[in-house]
């Protein structure tokens, strides 16, 4: 359609050149101005006629002439039309005064579907939705227009296939010079995209929110002067103040007292924030204690990290911590702001001639380039805007345009008029039509999103120990941060559109990961411990919520907990080991009290009071070996004929009996974890059989009575050995594991020796004695110096 209409602008063109108003030319003469054949000249001046841009008439027989009539603005009429009908980004149409379609042009066509012939004639209602024809909103509408002379609606439309499309639309009335209506020009244009990309940065900024308000760790924000300008729930639990007590201050934490580790008193300009603003430089797993009004203490591990604007300067610090609690109490007993969306724009237009000079500009346009279309039309748009020609952008696009009569865009800030502007340049023989609009707003909005994003993925990428998702309805990941990554085989990218199955090569972590996050997607708020390469971890699950409350999106803060579970194992390792390594100096003091009591021999309480010291000794050299590490940082020579001689006296021997080695020598040994080790190899083969598969009913106890237990002395170290049944080849591997037992043991001596042998970075391993009994033997020993 719009090469048709060029070609009727054209011949216009021709018509001038041929001659003046109301002179007659034949159709014979045209087909000679445009070089076309005479019929085709012919049809195109009675579609001509039938517009009423040329009057006809038959001139004797066989022969019509055709003239232009007298009217001045038939022409520049007709050019305006031909520029409207080129327009395929815009619905431009006319309406009769009672609504009914009696123009179309292309960008109508692309827009709603119809063609011409299908929809002029028809009333405009047919482009509303059902609902809104019987709400009467195509009446009011146009009723306004008549009214108001103008109506601006935006809202969805139908297209020919039944397709909604969101629209802005604006009617405006025609009306003659004395008032009277000849209907209405109606201006038509697509928003969907934009609606829907505002829609998605409203999401964007809602999840930045609600990440930061629903973090399962307390989280704030403060501007470089270091004031609070966002705190979240856990925060002000934390601190013991409202958001709106905590903002605008960087002292703000008078409820509570906080400390540092060792203790000491930490002021509110010593906190991790304060130190990235004097630096710059992020602050990772600082320690903090906050005492709270009720006396109660909070460890924190706290992170501060800084977000600097485009010109480098800082803007931010965002500080987040861990609440490590009861991780800190263990030890002791035994851590965004999306911008808002674009918001509406408004649509200016003008036309241009072939010499750039204004031939039309309308009402906006005449706001937007701040001066009255009188003023400008017939100027040329270099002359009145010279700085435009010295932009390259503008210039390029409004010459590119006419030279190849493609349609180019352009946007840039327009010093003079003191905006940015977005404008589409469309071509046509006669000239070019520009729309364009106010971009200032969009483009700082733009901005404002960049820097929230950029914002919540600092906060997300300094996540301390652990990783941040988010997801979307269909389980995929979104977004993944965090200083965690480190530890697991996958990236953040590896993450982003997939689903936990398609990243987690376990399946038992996949299937408990994506089971919560469907619980969540449903609204519930899910915590869950996996194990993943090799480490331990716990993870938050909270869902995302829109301004009405529905749940769109889901987020997950995984903390490596590893450290934590290791010390929990080393506790309860270190309850048994207690409670088994005093069996034996505690059965020697009762056994000595009670001989004291019937007796009241003096060496007796002594025997008591050695046993205790023993106990105490024991628990000594536990707490060093289980929980400050297993290593023996001090040895000495010891004699190993003596220490094994006061393991025995440590024992409840019965009627077994202790042969050494007298030359079996000296070793560099820890003393007191030597005597342990001994004292449990000689109790196992005395009272257990060495650890065989007897139970207590069979003649395991029959063997401790009369076991004889030897110590000698190996090239490279020593051995201890009985006579008893001996342990089976198949258990020979695992009875130095804690936990294994026969019927009648606890499974902890033999575990106790082989921690005291790691300590001393010795080797043990266990076989058959002479005798058919067991025989433990310890290597890679070093003798003492004054050893033979």
């Amino acid at each position: 359609m719009g090469s048709k209409r060029t070609t009727l602008a054209e011949t216009l063109t021709a018509l001038d050149r041929l001659g003046a108003e109301c002179e007659p030319i034949t159709a014979s003469e045209l087909a000679e101005e445009l070089d076309c054949p005479r019929e085709a000249a012919a049809e195109r001046l009675a579609e001509l006629a039938e517009q009423g841009d040329v009057d006809s008439k038959q001139v004797g027989e066989g022969t019509r002439v055709w003239w232009r009539p007298p009217d001045s603005d038939a022409l520049e009429q007709a050019r305006f039309r031909s520029l409207v009908e080129t327009v395929d980004e815009y619905a431009i149409f006319m309406l009769d005064p009672d609504g009914y379609v009696v123009t179309w042009n292309e960008g109508a066509r692309h827009i709603k579907g119809y063609e011409a012939e299908e929809i002029v004639g028809e009333h405009f209602s047919a482009f509303y939705t059902e609902a809104d024809r019987e709400a009467g909103r195509p009446d009011r509408n146009l009723a306004t227009a008549r009214v108001e002379d103008h109506a601006e609606d935006e809202g969805w439309r139908v297209r020919k296939d039944g397709e909604t499309f969101w629209a802005n639309v604006t009617i405006t009335a025609i009306r003659d010079d004395d008032g009277t209506l000849r209907g209405f020009a109606k201006v038509t244009r697509d928003m969907t995209e934009r609606r829907e990309y505002e829609e998605q940065l409203q999401r964007e900024r809602d999840q930045t929110e609600q990440i930061l308000e629903t973090s399962p760790v307390p989280i704030s924000v403060q501007d470089a002067d270091g004031n609070v300008v966002m705190a979240n729930e856990r925060t002000q639990e934390l601190l013991e103040q409202s958001e709106a007590e905590l903002r605008g201050g960087s002292q703000a934490t008078a409820a509570v007292d906080i400390y540092d580790a060792d203790g000491q008193p930490v002021s509110a300009d010593e906190l991790p924030a304060m130190d990235v603003r004097e630096t710059g430089e992020p602050v990772y797993n600082r320690d903090l204690v906050v005492e709270q009004s009720d006396g109660e203490r909070r460890w924190l591990s706290v992170n501060a990290a800084p977000v600097f604007g485009p010109d480098g300067d800082l803007e931010r610090i965002i500080t987040a911590g861990e609440d490590v609690t009861a991780l800190k109490e263990r030890e002791r007993e035994l851590e965004t702001e999306l911008s808002e969306i674009l918001g509406r724009i408004s649509d200016a237009f003008y036309a241009l001639d072939e010499e750039y000079r204004f031939t039309h500009v309308n009402e906006r346009a005449e706001e937007l380039l701040q001066h009255p279309e009188e003023e400008l039309l017939g100027e040329n748009i270099w002359d009145v805007f010279p700085e435009a020609a010295e932009e390259s952008d503008v210039w390029d696009s409004f010459h590119t345009a006419m030279e190849t009569q493609e349609p180019t865009s352009y946007e840039l800030y327009f010093e003079p008029l003191g905006f940015w502007v977005e404008a589409n340049v469309y071509p046509s023989e006669t000239g070019v039509s520009v729309y364009f609009r106010d971009a200032t707003e969009r483009k700082q909005r733009e901005r404002e999103l960049e820097e929230s994003e950029r914002r919540y993925r600092t906060l997300a990428e300094n996540f301390p120990n652990g990783i941040v998702t988010l997801f979307d309805e269909n389980l995929r990941y979104t977004l993944a941060a965090g200083e965690a990554f480190d530890r697991v085989e996958v990236s953040p990218d590896d993450l982003e559109g997939k689903t936990p199955h398609e990243v987690w090569n376990e399946d038992d972590v996949a299937e408990t990961l994506e089971t919560a996050c469907r619980s969540v997607l449903d609204g519930e708020h899910e915590s869950v411990e996996v194990a993943y390469a090799g480490r331990e971890w716990v993870v938050y699950m909270v869902p995302i919520t829109d301004d009405e409350g529905d749940v769109f999106a889901g987020m997950t803060m995984a903390l490596d907990i590893t450290e934590r579970k290791e010390r929990e194992k080393r506790l309860e390792r270190f309850a048994s080991v207690i409670s088994h390594g005093l069996r034996n100096p505690l059965e020697i003091a009762q056994i000595y009290l009670t001989m004291a009591r019937d007796g009241g021999d003096p060496e007796d309480f002594q025997q008591v009071e050695q046993a205790l010291d023993r106990m105490e000794t024991i628990i000594q050299n536990l707490l060093t070996t289980t929980l400050q590490g297993q290593t023996m940082s001090q040895t000495e020579p010891v004699s190993l004929p003596a220490i094994s001689d006061n393991a025995w006296q440590n024992v409840e021997t019965r009627d077994a009996t202790l042969e050494i080695d007298e030359s079996a020598g000296a070793v560099l040994a820890d003393g007191e974890q030597l005597q342990t080790a001994l004292e449990n190899l000689f109790r196992n083969a005395v009272e257990y059989g060495s650890t065989s598969n007897r139970s207590a009913d069979d003649d395991a106890v029959e063997y401790g009575d009369c076991v004889t237990v030897r110590v000698g002395r190996l090239d490279q170290g020593f051995y201890v050995e009985d006579d008893g049944p001996g342990i089976p080849p198949e258990s020979r591997d695992e009875v130095f594991e804690y936990g294994y037992t026969s019927q009648s043991s606890t499974g902890i001596g033999l575990a106790v020796v082989r921690d005291v042998v790691d300590a001393h970075g010795w080797d043990v391993s266990v076989t058959e004695s002479a005798a058919g009994g067991a025989r433990f033997e310890i290597t890679g020993v070093e003798f003492g110096a004054d050893d033979r």
